[in-house]
């Protein structure tokens, strides 16, 4: 074990012997080991704090919010349909992944003005681009339809 889940391993011992689970032999390592990684997901806390053992680790976390978007103009289509079409599944293209293709493909904006454009990081623009023309090549090569989500 990565020295980490040493620690979490001992603390989750110490929590165990608690309610005497660990010492009747009810827990299995697969177990301990779930639990590990249940309390390595909530361990670590936004803005770096940081949960003890002592807190409820099985808190669900909320994480940071979403951050809000800008978008300057909406598609004026919500379907497209691939003739012939090949099959009957639907790719779905977000909002965001239209307007970051639409400014970088079509106005030709760099992924920096992009990204201030639409109030986001320029790796955002890019994780965007990305995953928008991966689903674009997919319709146009597997004949899927494509639907723009509006929200």
């Amino acid at each position: 074990m990565p020295h980490n889940s040493l620690l979490l391993f001992k603390a989750f011992c110490s929590y165990a012997q608690k309610d005497n689970k660990l010492l009747k032999g009810q827990l299995s390592y697969n177990c301990i080991e779930k639990q590990i990684g249940d309390y390595m997901r909530n361990y670590r806390c936004r803005r770096g704090r940081r949960m003890g053992p002592e807190e409820d680790y099985m808190q669900p976390m909320r994480g940071r919010p979403l951050k809000e978007i800008e978008i300057e103009a909406f598609p004026k289509i919500e379907r497209v349909v691939p003739s012939p079409q090949i099959s009957d599944e639907t790719v779905f293209l977000s909002i965001a992944e239209y307007e970051a293709l639409r400014l970088v493909d079509l106005e030709g904006l760099n992924q920096f003005d992009t990204g201030n454009s639409m109030n986001v990081s320029r790796g955002t623009i890019w994780r965007l681009l990305d995953s928008g023309r991966r689903k674009l090549i997919q319709v146009i090569a597997e004949g899927k339809n494509l639907e723009i989500e509006k929200q």
